[in-house]
């Protein structure tokens, strides 16, 4: 029996209910399927190991490292938990696809349903969040139109972290319509979630989202109308509307919060991310007390951690405003204090081992999508144009974020080994 549509059925409807909230079982059961069908189909080959892919190689090295910060922790009950929801799920779902063979119809269905399945996910997630925005909670979509609100009931539903999510969902989805998709009619309903979410973006008042998904957006526009007609009308659209958003941040606080992105002093210690520089400057304290493979996968421990190393202890005993601070964020119950950065995140829970483990599969990554960008057909090609503009875009959303491993770069992970797969059965 064929297994690659069953394959191509149960990924996508796994990364379908990935981008919509609240649905644990749906992406457990699918995942579980996905998993099942992969194996039934390397056993049906005899697939031998491919031990030269790079991107296979650095992913199992960063599991390992991963898997044995998690053994070795003094919280391994936990840190065993967390290492097997956010690392391993994940990884198994990249390492049996990139050991499979591909042909070119295979990898073109299979990264046709994955994008197609994340996209409509994301076009649902966008639309409920749109209703939970303006119907359930008319018309509230951002913190700092009705802080009265927010300060008593949180975030909507649905609204609640779809502003920060877009960045990353939205060069993915915009670079399959601009280089892929541009034509068809998954295309058309692909643009109309895009647009949903960036509007939702874009009066949501958070900076680092409306940054990030303006810079992918700008970078895809700009690589696929690269012509001098077409460069000078998207400069007379972007300066007009540039002068546009000057004019309402005059009267309208979410984008006046837009326009201030390009003030020095929205990045100082006394203003904007003033919490930032103490979280950040804590964790680093935590790492410094176990750096080389960290306290174990789990971000949601670090007050406990801070409090059994007696730094919690020594912050509240310092008078001074950093350390009153830092005594504060960690003294919050367990997951409701994060590291607030990718990169200390690694550290706290996988040390120095792990955060270069981590950055070698992003390297690789990127390497591995590099001459994908030449190829003649559109399925490959988008990968190889869009996977460095996304990893720009991921970079960037997690200066000030924790995203390890997101949905939507496990698909741009498993585009690119699919892709290479097959173009290299079809070389060879």
């Amino acid at each position: 029996m064929n297994m690659y549509p069953f394959l191509a059925f149960a990924y996508s409807s796994f990364f379908f209910f990935c981008a919509i909230p609240h649905t644990p079982a749906a992406r457990y059961t699918f995942l579980g399927l996905s998993l099942l069908f992969a194996l039934i189909a390397i056993y049906q080959q005899r697939t031998q190991l491919k031990w030269r892919n790079p991107l296979f190689i650095a992913l199992c090295c960063f599991t390992a490292i991963t898997g044995l910060s998690a053994a070795t922790s003094p919280y391994s009950a936990e840190s065993l938990s967390a290492f097997r929801k956010e690392y391993l799920s994940p990884s198994l779902l990249i390492l049996t696809i990139s050991i499979l063979s591909w042909s070119s119809l295979q990898a073109q269905r299979f990264i046709t349903f994955l994008v197609g399945g994340i996209g409509l996910g994301f076009l649902a997630k966008a639309l409920l969040a749109f209703w939970d925005g303006a119907i359930n909670h008319p018309w509230i979509f951002s913190p700092y139109s009705n802080p009265e609100y927010f300060e008593e009931n949180g975030l909507p539903r649905y609204v609640s972290y779809f502003a920060v999510d877009a960045g990353l969902y939205i060069p993915l989805i915009l670079g399959s319509i601009l280089f892929w998709f541009n034509r068809s009619k998954l295309g058309l309903i692909l643009l109309i979630g895009v647009l949903i979410a960036y509007g939702i973006v874009l009066i949501s008042g958070i900076r680092t989202a409306f940054l990030v998904a303006t810079l992918g957006i700008s970078l895809l526009l700009l690589i696929r109308y690269a012509k001098p007609k077409h460069l000078i009308a998207l400069t007379v659209v972007a300066a007009i509307s540039i002068v546009g958003v000057i004019e309402v941040a005059k009267t309208n606080l979410e984008v006046r919060r837009y326009v201030e992105i390009f003030k020095p002093e929205s990045y100082s210690k006394a203003q904007g991310m003033s919490d930032r520089y103490p979280i950040w400057q804590a964790t680093a304290e935590i790492v410094s007390q176990r750096p080389i493979l960290g306290f174990g996968p789990g971000w949601q421990k670090i007050p406990t951690v801070a409090k059994a190393t007696g730094l919690l202890d020594a912050w509240k005993a310092d008078s001074s405003h950093y350390a009153q601070r830092k005594a504060f964020w960690f003294s919050l119950a367990p997951g409701q204090t994060n590291p607030h950065n990718l990169a200390m995140q690694l550290l706290f829970e996988t040390g120095w081992i792990g955060l270069i483990s981590y950055l070698a599969v992003l390297v690789t990554l990127i390497l591995a999508s590099w001459n994908l960008r030449k190829a003649t057909e559109p399925y490959i090609r988008w990968i190889g144009i869009t996977t460095p503009v996304f990893m720009l875009c991921y970079l960037t959303l997690c200066i000030t974020n924790g995203f390890l491993l997101p949905p939507a770069l496990i698909v741009i992970m498993l585009a690119v080994q699919v892709a290479n797969a097959s173009t290299h059965k079809e070389s060879t």
